[in-house]
């Protein structure tokens, strides 16, 4: 029996050696080419690590935006992987397949308690196995699952499968209520420090599962309920004060003030349907996500089923489940709608599908049995069989990769970088390192720094994550004596999106940039400037005119088209989740449409425009739900000058998006032209849902209302779900499909009609 069971864990063992082998050739075929888009999450993962590497920690040296437990987990594999940039590919790739593998097999191995072990190996491996074959052709829902992101999401949301699945063993196989106790609170203190959206949730779970364990315990008593948050309390304060090298105030100060307060209002989309702006849209919006599809539903049904027939392993699926909601929710409350119920989603999918597995297996295995000896023996050595012809097909598919990248003469090897580029970026890898020695600071932490293994002014990854109190140091180090020598950021043309809205949000660096610097260089995606011995001499201000009614508005006087910065005196908004939008023609991701969110803890506010004599020197100031949330905007005072800044010899820096200035009803579809948009309506490939665009007014308010059907030229395009603000303009989303814009012809008219 003894052998037998050796025999058996050693194949256990074997498959699992057999997945970390097709999980990190997976990987490394993700690690052949260096990407150029450094506005993604590659490069600001590889940016807390290079900084690990280099003997930073967070809190004391820099601070990293997505939370410390995460990045310490990456580092140990980034390490190994030789510590680059293809080494930081891996590294996250490695580990988010990983965890899902973990997060798979840990619940199988709680929804069947016969044979956990075998039918948790089984599951992984079959999941693995389905992964290895289709990659990356895989349904969108569970690639999120699969690959690190923009933000690492499968990462963050890890914690409560880690935590539960520990939980579950400390109480199962625990006879001493003390261990196990100490056991959940560390467990809790640990998950504290993972991230700041799911952290929470998993670690408040964690001390009500130690409760509910101590209360369910032989001559309980209520003291015993401390031990838990005590042992919480002093793991995570240990914790967080040796991974910060005693800088936890900083790192906490960092986490839930200046990235909590900002990211509400900083990052987009900035419509009044993306944000939960009271008590209502938790159930209106918030809710109906996390329940969309019916799949939601998992999570209901199984608390039935645990109510008549509860059970340890039950409890643990539900409190994994709990935290994945939790977490998400949170994220939402505290920023905007938009994908972060992808976890919890998963989670029901999952859960529901091990279900059925299990029950799948359970009769199979009877009938499996029935058959001749040869037949089991043959299926215990089958996932091993099917695991190394997956692997050894990756492995020659990884071959071929790294052949055809050596011998393209349309990429070359980076040795620094440790992968591939296009040639086209051979000119910009040489001027790099031949300013190695400079000092250099990059919009977002990208090749330049990746390359010379060197850090800028700023203690975070980007300019976009300088928030808070951040902002002004970092300010301060961009300025002066300490200013780098060459500042890098994001040309016009490789985002015509994103980059007008860094340029919008974040004008304190732009204008910097543009008073002291001038451009040096430029490569397919980027622009070196370099300092100038004297900063260029300021435009004067002036005044421009305020009107009040019919709505609030900036009238500037200017003479001839271009940018302009504009200052002006505004209050706060009282509610600071209703946030003060302006025009400045440049701001244009997503549904942005030319406006620009002001910080609701600022009374002054400065910010770039691009305007042109006639209509487009003016500049209507709204908010995010003006009908919904109505505010004051009483502009106190406004002045602008011209930007004194020539670009060219660089691109065109003239944005790609002129918002209409049409302020009235209208029985046509309103010129809003982008990547997104033509004519108002979204473009076939957009990633955005049936809608059109009219002027935000209460004549439209009132004639597109829900369940009424739109008309174009006499052709029904949908019925009306609801409305949304955006900006100064009216956003109606429509049921069914979309409708092609390029196909509409000449005739443009719009009307409205009750079916």
């Amino acid at each position: 029996m003894r052998q037998g069971s050796r025999l058996q864990g050693m194949s256990y063992l074997g498959i699992i050696l057999l997945d970390l082998l097709i999980i990190a050739v997976i990987s490394l075929r993700q690690a052949i080419d260096i990407p150029t888009f450094h506005l993604d999450g590659a490069f600001q993962t590889a940016s807390g690590l290079f900084r690990l590497a280099d003997g930073q920690l967070p809190g004391r040296d820099f601070y990293p935006y997505l939370g410390i437990g995460v990045l310490f987990t990456l580092y140990p594999v980034f390490w190994l992987a030789g510590s680059n940039m293809a080494a930081s590919l891996f590294a996250a790739q490695f580990v988010t397949l990983l965890g899902s593998l973990l997060s798979v097999s840990s619940l199988a191995a709680l929804v069947r308690k016969r044979d956990r072990l075998k039918f948790a190996v089984v599951s992984g491996t079959i999941m693995l196995t389905a992964i290895a074959l289709l990659w990356p052709e895989l349904p969108p829902w569970l690639m999120e699952r699969l690959a690190p992101g923009n933000s690492l999401r499968p990462l963050r949301s890890l914690i409560p499968y880690v935590v539960f699945g520990l939980a579950y063993i400390a109480i199962r196989f625990s006879a001493n209520w003390l261990i196990s106790q100490i056991g959940l609170g560390s467990l809790a203190g640990f998950a504290l420090l993972w991230s700041n959206d799911f952290g929470l949730p998993t670690a408040l779970l964690t001390l009500g599962l130690a409760g509910w364990h101590v209360q369910h315990a032989q001559s309980w008593k209520t003291s015993k309920l401390l031990v838990a948050p005590c042992i919480a309390a002093i793991v995570a304060s240990c914790s967080i004060a040796l991974s910060t090298g005693f800088s936890a105030a900083a790192m906490l100060r960092y986490n839930f003030l200046d990235v909590a307060g900002d990211q509400y209002w900083y990052f987009g989309p900035w419509i009044e349907d993306s944000r939960i702006l009271g008590l209502e849209d938790i159930f209106s919006r918030l809710i109906p996500d996390f329940f969309a599809n019916g799949w939601g539903l998992v999570w209901p049904a199984l608390l039935a089923m645990a109510i008549f027939r509860p059970s340890l392993e039950i409890g643990a699926i539900l409190a994994i489940g709990a935290s994945l909601a939790g977490g998400g929710m949170l994220a939402v409350i505290g920023g905007h709608r938009g994908g972060y119920e992808a976890a919890y989603i998963f989670w029901c999918k999952t859960v529901l599908t091990l279900f059925g597995f299990a029950f799948l297996s359970t009769k199979l295995e009877a009938y499996w049995q029935r058959l001749p000896p040869l037949m089991p023996c043959l299926g215990k050595w089958l996932p091993a069989l099917l695991l190394i012809t997956v692997l050894g097909r990756n492995y020659l598919e990884l071959t071929a990769l790294r052949r055809d990248a050596s011998s393209d003469d349309k990429r070359f090897l980076v040795s620094e970088l440790g992968g591939y580029l296009p040639i086209a970026y051979r000119d910009y890898i040489a001027h790099i390192k031949s300013n190695r020695q400079k000092t250099v600071t990059e919009e977002y932490w990208g090749l330049w720094s990746a390359t010379t293994r060197r850090f800028g002014a700023m203690p975070v990854d980007s300019v976009i994550h300088a928030l808070g109190d951040v902002r002004t140091r970092a300010r301060q180090n961009l300025s002066g004596s300490s200013a780098p020598q060459i500042i890098v950021t994001t040309t016009h043309e490789f985002s015509t999106d994103w980059q007008p809205w860094s340029m919008s949000a974040n004008w304190w660096f732009y204008r910097l940039l543009f008073e002291n610097y001038e451009p040096d260089f430029l490569s397919p995606s980027t622009i070196a400037w370099r300092r100038l011995a004297t900063s260029n001499r300021e435009a004067d201000w002036q005044k421009c005119s305020i009107a009040q009614q019919p709505s609030p508005k900036l009238n500037l006087p200017v003479l001839q088209e271009g940018f302009y910065e504009v200052e002006i005196a505004l209050p706060a908004p009282s509610n600071r989740r209703n946030i003060f939008l302006v025009r400045n023609n440049i701001n244009d991701p997503g549904l942005s449409l030319g406006y620009l969110a002001l910080s609701p803890y600022q009374d002054k506010h400065q910010f770039i425009a691009y305007l042109a004599p006639g209509q487009n020197a003016s500049l209507d100031v709204t908010s995010l739900a003006p009908r919904r949330n109505p505010e004051s905007i009483a502009i106190a005072a406004c002045s602008f000058r011209p930007v004194n800044k020539s670009f060219d010899g660089i691109n065109d820096w003239k944005p790609t998006f002129q918002p209409p200035h049409t302020l009235a009803p209208s029985n046509e579809l309103l010129p809003i032209n982008n990547q997104y948009l033509l004519n108002g309506l979204p473009r076939i490939e957009a990633p955005l849902p049936p809608l059109l665009i009219v002027t935000n007014n209460a004549a439209n308010s009132e004639r597109f209302k829900a369940k009424r059907h739109v008309l174009i030229a006499n052709r029904d395009i949908g019925q009306i779900t609801h409305l949304s603000s955006a900006g100064g303009f009216l956003l109606v989303f429509l049921n069914g499909s979309k409708i092609d814009p390029t196909k509409l012809g000449q005739d443009l008219s719009l009307s409205v009609w009750d079916k």
